[in-house]
């Protein structure tokens, strides 16, 4: 019988608290009160819990699914895994540099699918000649071969939307966010 081996975390989160300060006065504004804060330029500040105490072990090979309502701090959790968030306590450990999905800012709607399958590949770091390797399965994977010669403003939400994903996958991440 084979020895079982060790599950290796690649992502841990310890105690994750991030607290955002934003300008308020602590009660609900009437006309009045927004006047009288013009007049007197006075600025109040209160502090926003975005994250409070959360700690997970993701290891490799895990898929986890983050679910929350709007404003529960999906997203901010996404940005400190990332590093582009920092937190104001508790660390969060990454075997590597975690990964957001988004080559989105670097698709042009007027270019052809095919022509942003090579624009999202160069902006996620690959060389052409990977580019061109993993062509097929990028376009495969999306769904939109018929429609690939086509310009990505032609394309439903769901087309450009698979588009994007396939582009972002083709690479090879240790650690993917996709918020």
């Amino acid at each position: 019988m084979d020895a079982p081996t060790e599950r290796r975390p690649v992502v841990v989160a310890d105690d994750v608290h991030v607290e955002y300060k934003v300008l308020a006065t602590g009660k609900k504004p009437g006309a009045a009160d927004s006047g009288r804060r013009l007049m007197q330029r006075t600025r109040s500040t209160r502090t926003v819990h975005a994250l409070k105490g959360v700690s997970f072990k993701a290891y490799e090979n895990d898929s986890i699914g983050v679910i929350g309502s709007n404003g529960s701090g999906k997203s901010t959790l996404m940005r400190a895994i990332v590093g582009l968030t920092p937190a104001s306590r508790g660390s969060i450990y990454a075997a590597s540099r975690p990964s957001m999905l988004g080559v989105g800012a670097a698709l042009i709607k007027d270019l052809s699918g095919e022509r942003n399958v090579i624009l999202g590949g160069l902006a996620l770091g690959l060389s052409m000649e990977e580019i061109q390797a993993k062509y097929d399965e990028i376009v495969d994977f999306s769904g939109i071969r018929d429609f690939i010669e086509m310009p990505m403003r032609t394309y439903s939400s769901g087309m450009t939307a698979r588009l994007k994903f396939a582009i972002a996958t083709a690479k090879d991440h240790e650690i993917l966010i996709v918020d």
